[in-house]
């Protein structure tokens, strides 16, 4: 699956986005988040649904940023 969001927090192995489609906050868990800024956009692929308490969970398989 592909999620299109902003982010907002970036954390240790995870970002915190918001889902541009829902608007939900998402937490992100990935090593890829040195590049990442909040406000950045990204486009994060992902296997399954996403999981977990609020906010929902998800494993990414890829994420890049998009350009403005």
């Amino acid at each position: 699956m592909t999620m299109c969001a902003t982010v907002l927090a970036v954390l240790d192995g995870a970002m915190l986005v918001c889902d541009c489609c829902t608007g939900r906050q998402v937490l992100v868990h990935t090593q890829g988040t040195r590049c990442f800024r909040p406000g950045d956009r990204a486009r994060i692929r992902y296997r399954g649904c996403a999981a977990g308490n609020p906010p929902p969970q998800v494993s990414a398989i890829e994420v890049c940023r998009i350009c403005r």
